[in-house]
């Protein structure tokens, strides 16, 4: 079984998937949605047999309209829009001296997609049982995605496994998520052998930022339930399998030079990053714009040494940051930057001292999606907005719930002291 077939098959399994998990909604369509999303974002969304693709956008803007019909009948868009909102005004603010050129509005039209996408994720989620649903619902998925995984990886041992994404490291990353999901939300025998199987798959994919996933969760349950003990089986597992792998020669991990050689080309694009914000520090060269602009930057980047060989980009014009930050700080400049790094510590701040601590899932889930930002460009990715956005989402509906109670508290006393 190729990787073609995989692509080609896997799709109408994860739909089948969804149609099962969706009996449990009943008549929440709202969250039959939102697990639609989810079954295209990976069954679908980077997958470019068949009209796959096609159909990913069309769900997509299907969804879109359904948020945006009843948010303008109601006359508001919801409280998490306002971050995604403060997000668009540097986007606008970014073309004041810049042109929009096709990879602007290419970058512009998919994060208004994302946009669309996520607002309709957030109008989804009415409790806390809507949070961990979606979240086992991902478990699922991250299984079905291993056990294909798995049959791809013996049928072409030495290729990076994908399955049904384009690039190893955006299967690697959903399957991080899952790893995270399936610790929290299965129990037994099942939990331990589905972390396996993941953990297998996240090595085959070769993503070095997925498989901080795990030690995020290994961490967070250390750190919250300040024992070590029930955690040493599977990270000793965990480490054993991966140094057995990175030994036998079958992943990229095992090739120290085209390790060295990645490493090398980021250094170089963190300092281009440096030289375009140091040219337009207050509004960035302009939103999507890094790749069209890297040849004017990157003939004037040195050399670098490695034991691969020597990394010269300065004849190269398009590349990407492979950092999210990073590129907030070239296209969208230094405010938008030290805006980018607030909000991030102060997301850190909500999982470590609020009640977030409850959804064992989400501080790993979500520090992992950070960390995998440092290494790629996934903010055109509503499955990370989704993820980055939902301690602030929580946290404000705990405030209203605590702002409730506090009110009716107050008029009760009030009640009493008139009567």
């Amino acid at each position: 079984m190729n990787h073609e077939f995989i692509k080609l098959i896997l799709p109408s399994i994860i739909f089948i998937s969804w149609v099962i998990f969706s009996f449990r909604f009943k008549k929440k369509y709202t969250m039959i949605g939102a697990a639609l999303f989810l079954a295209s974002y990976v069954g679908l969304s980077s997958n470019f047999s068949f009209v796959y693709r096609e159909l990913h956008q069309l769900i997509q803007l299907i969804l879109i309209a359904l948020f945006v019909g009843p948010a303008i009948l109601k006359g508001r868009l919801g409280w998490i829009n306002k971050f995604l909102f403060v997000f668009l005004l540097f986007i606008g603010t970014s073309f004041v001296s810049a042109p929009i050129d096709e990879d602007a509005k290419s970058q512009i039209i998919n994060f208004i997609v994302c946009v669309g996408v996520t607002s309709y994720l957030f109008s989804a989620l009415r409790s806390s049982s809507d949070v961990e649903k979606i979240f086992q619902y991902i478990a699922t998925l991250a299984v079905i995605l291993s056990i294909a995984g798995c049959l791809e990886f013996v049928a072409d041992p030495g290729r990076r496994i994908e399955t049904t994404f384009s690039n190893p490291n955006y299967f690697g990353l959903f399957l991080g998520v899952g790893f995270c999901a399936v610790a929290a939300c299965f129990k037994g025998f099942q939990r331990n052998l589905a972390l396996i199987l993941i953990l297998v798959m996240l090595v085959a994919s070769g993503s070095r930022s997925a498989i901080a996933f795990p030690f995020f969760y290994f961490l967070w349950q250390i750190y919250k339930q300040k024992r070590f003990d029930k955690q040493i089986i599977l990270l000793l597992a965990f480490l054993i399998m991966t140094t057995s792998v990175v030994y036998s020669g079958m992943t990229r991990f095992s090739d120290i030079d085209q390790t060295a050689a990645s490493d090398a080309e980021r250094i170089v694009f963190a300092k281009i990053a440096l030289r375009m914000a140091s040219s337009h520090p207050f509004t960035g060269i302009g939103w999507g714009r890094f790749i069209s602009e890297f040849g004017n930057y990157s003939s004037f980047s040195e050399q670098v040494v490695t034991t691969s060989g020597v990394i010269d980009l300065s004849g190269q014009t398009r590349r990407v940051t492979h950092n999210d930050f990073l590129r907030v700080l070239a296209e969208l400049g230094w405010v938008a930057f030290a805006t980018a790094i607030a909000l991030t510590l102060y997301g850190v701040r909500l999982l470590l001292t609020s009640f977030l601590h409850i959804f064992s899932f989400l501080p790993p889930i979500w520090g992992g999606m950070v960390f995998f930002s440092l290494g790629h460009n996934n903010l055109n990715n509503a499955l990370f907005w989704f993820v980055f956005l939902l301690p602030f989402f929580l946290a404000h509906k705990l405030n209203m719930i605590r702002g409730s109670q506090r009110l009716r508290s107050y008029s009760l006393s009030v009640m009493k002291a008139n009567n």
